[in-house]
């Protein structure tokens, strides 16, 4: 099953930022490696969400709408990972989000290899033919979605590992470069945001003046109310352009 909230212990201090939700198959990874992770990720103040804390009668729709609120998932595709409907349909909804640019992927490949992934051999690809089997006369258009979706986020370069320790570090490693990288961006777009806002003001007022002063000789033309507008948009462009 796969990753949702986070709730800290009262006198643990989590960032209140970016979160991080975790997709994960519970029979293969909950009691080692997710623990380990959510542990040290939690030691970095790193926002973290895991589905231990889902409220009993909570569906497919609650977990959708964490990763939604979501900027980075890691998604940890172990031998029974693709045996489970909700992990799949979290792959597709992760991978969709990351498509639009939503959401930054970190995949890691936990005792099986990215190549048996890519092609569904192995012990994943057993795994995943037991559910295909479940679904594949009712629901055919389903399996494709989940089979596009794991070849999808297992193009991207990500993490393997077979053993805990080692491979919790470089994960968290990699989950604090992406939070260090995206307050930059976060500036470009604020900064950019302004710019928008005070293009739109001086093309009201430049119009709003036109319209009350039309009368006056320096007003006639119109020409001038081209200027002000002109100058806030190349103004825009290049705050745009800065990185």
């Amino acid at each position: 099953m796969a990753a949702l909230t986070n709730r800290a212990q009262p006198n643990a201090q989590i960032r209140r930022g970016p979160q991080v939700f975790i997709s994960f198959r519970g029979d293969d990874v909950r009691n080692d490696l997710v623990k380990d992770l959510v542990n040290n990720l939690k030691s970095k103040r790193i926002n973290v969400f895991i589905d231990t804390f889902l409220p009993g009668g909570r569906g497919l729709q609650e977990l959708f709408s964490k990763i939604d609120k979501s900027k980075i998932a890691i998604v940890i595709l172990s031998k029974k990972y693709p045996d489970s409907y909700w992990c799949m349909e979290e792959l597709v909804k992760i991978d969709k989000r990351m498509k639009e640019g939503k959401l930054i992927v970190i995949p890691v490949f936990y005792k099986v290899t990215t190549s048996d992934v890519k092609k569904f051999k192995g012990d994943f690809g057993k795994s995943f033919d037991k559910l295909k089997k479940c679904h594949a006369m009712g629901e055919p258009r389903k399996v494709k979605q989940w089979e596009a979706s794991v070849k999808s986020i297992a193009n991207i370069k990500g993490l393997p590992g077979r053993t805990v320790p080692p491979l919790v570090g470089q994960i968290v490693h990699a989950v604090e470069v992406c939070l260090n990288e995206m307050p930059a961006k976060d500036v470009k777009a604020v900064f950019t945001a302004i710019w928008l806002g005070v293009y739109l003001v001086v093309s009201f007022l430049s119009f709003l003046s036109y319209m009350i002063f039309n009368d006056l000789k320096p007003f006639k033309s119109g020409k001038w109310m081209l200027g002000f507008p002109t100058m806030a948009a190349i103004l825009l462009s290049i705050a745009y352009c800065i990185d």
